[in-house]
């Protein structure tokens, strides 16, 4: 009878699936957990005994006698089926009411416009509300790209077959937004210079713990490298992030970008050209990236920081370690921890809870805090990732500050109290007109030496009077031009 007790160099079966070899026994108080290294890898994890199965030697020896390859056997069905498992499409009509179980591209055109119009009038969140408008419409463009992927007849967007769907779609969209809907109550707000403080006065951020030291981490490459959702953090590994030094000898990280939401990796020369870097906070070492990052690696698990292995790892369960004691475990850290960072940060905190707070909510402090600080859209992608300019326009609008400057200089009063010095709006155009004379009248004359664009002439308070604006130009350019031109009358419909 075989024995149940597992050794090191043991070969143990995963959940029932997956082989892998014991490297190591660890002890944890009361428990016992084992360090498996995966087959054919060199990636490690620290699994519980009830999750392990010795292997009988004449099993693993039948297993070894058989002839490696560099590729599986695979057929054509499986192919097929591993492009439906990567596209995220879901059988939406299996619910009873519809009772449809065939795919979407296999339903006939008249049959399915009349489903995906009963589907759009009809569909519901689990708790019974309404969604938003957008979310419908990207639900049928995720229907689409279905049925061109599988070569469908028509396409939804522009088939005359489906009419229906999109007149549909367009109404329900008008009543969701009549009911109040599409105007994104819960959306996320950006962060500010004050909540990242407030985080890290209240510890946290910093790295006085394991856990701070994740979310400290957490919060620079969000910030810095542009990350997104919790899945991009979820696949990071510990060679994405490499550590270098420029030609002055300043440290900084650089980020080299996986699958993403704008680049899945279908073409292979879709890559960031520039790839994000953080340099050291020399003013502030406390707050420093580089710190921490080494200080992250100094306490990883030895032997636990190759390319492949994960980059965030799960925490050990004593909250104030000591520097003799084990920080993090050989395993990465949950998706679902990853996904409530910033969650869990304002409640440990106490920020101010009226204000809604999201993972999301780092990576609109990025792009709000570039755009406040007048960096151009085309350079701010290239930290943010954005593949489309328009796009820095949905994260990045009028902070408060310039938005009550703007309420003041609507205020009537603000003219009759103090007319001589308005509250000048910051305008974020550099472009400086250093010869502009402006003519009052015939009896008064006065220059105006206008800088921070056109529009900032409008600043200032203007009582009446006619202005005449000379723009000098250089002889030269004037000889250039001297032909005669007719003169072209234009009727103004202007009062």
């Amino acid at each position: 009878m075989a024995s149940n007790v597992i050794s090191v160099n043991d070969q143990v079966r995963i959940d029932g699936h997956g082989l892998g070899i014991v490297t190591e026994i660890v002890y944890r108080g009361f428990t016992t957990s084992y360090m498996v290294r995966l087959v054919d890898s060199n990636f490690e994890v620290e699994l519980e005994r009830e999750r392990l199965t010795i292997v009988p030697t004449d099993e693993m020896n039948a297993m070894s006698e058989r002839p490696r390859s560099r590729f599986n056997i695979v057929s054509d069905s499986d192919v097929d089926a591993f492009n439906h498992e990567q596209s995220s499409s879901k059988k939406f009509f299996e619910e009873p009411e519809i009772n449809e179980n065939r795919e979407i591209f296999e339903i006939p055109e008249n049959e399915l416009s009349s489903l995906l119009c009963r589907f759009l009038v009809s569909v519901r969140k689990q708790n019974g509300d309404e969604y938003e408008p957008s979310v419908l419409r990207g639900m049928i463009s995720s229907f689409d790209r279905q049925l061109r992927r599988k070569g469908y007849e028509q396409t939804i967007a522009l088939g005359p077959g489906f009419a229906k769907v999109r007149e549909t779609l367009s109404m329900k969209q008008r009543q969701l937004k009549k009911d109040g809907r599409g105007n994104l109550p819960k959306k996320s707000e950006p962060l500010s210079d004050k909540d990242i403080d407030h985080l890290w006065n209240s510890d946290q951020l910093g790295t006085r713990t394991p856990d701070t030291i994740l979310q400290t981490l957490w919060l620079y490459n969000t910030i810095h490298f542009g990350l997104r959702s919790c899945q991009e953090h979820r696949d990071m590994c510990w060679g994405d992030i490499s550590l270098m030094a420029d030609d002055n000898g300043h440290e900084y990280l650089q980020f080299s970008e996986r699958q993403t939401k704008t680049r899945s990796g279908e073409n292979p020369r879709d890559v960031r050209v520039i790839k994000p870097k953080m340099w050291a906070n020399v003013v502030n070492h406390d707050r420093c990236p580089i710190a921490v990052y080494k200080l992250y690696a100094e306490k990883r698990p030895m032997n636990y920081s190759e390319f492949d292995h994960p980059f965030y790892i799960a925490t050990t369960t004593i909250h104030l370690p000591s520097p003799r004691d084990t920080w993090f475990k050989r395993n990465p850290v949950g998706i679902n921890k990853l996904g409530s960072m910033m969650k869990r940060m304002v409640q440990h905190s106490g920020l101010n809870s009226s204000k809604r707070l999201t993972n999301h909510s780092a990576r609109k402090y990025l792009v709000q805090k570039l755009n406040d600080s007048n960096i151009p859209p085309n350079q701010i992608m290239q930290i943010s990732g954005h593949k489309n300019i328009a796009s820095i326009n949905n994260y990045s609008h009028i902070n408060q500050n310039q938005h009550r400057q703007i309420s003041d200089i609507l205020h009537s009063n603000v003219k009759e109290n103090n007319p001589a010095n308005p509250i000048p709006y910051p305008c974020s155009n550099s472009a400086q007109l250093n010869h502009n004379t402006a003519h009052v009248n015939t009896d008064s004359r006065s220059n105006l030496h206008v800088s921070g664009g056109f529009q900032s002439i409008f600043s200032a308070p203007i009582h009446g009077g006619t202005f005449h604006v000379h723009v000098h130009q250089n002889d030269s350019k004037l000889n250039q031009n001297s032909g005669h031109k007719r003169a072209r009358y234009i009727d103004s419909d202007s009062d």
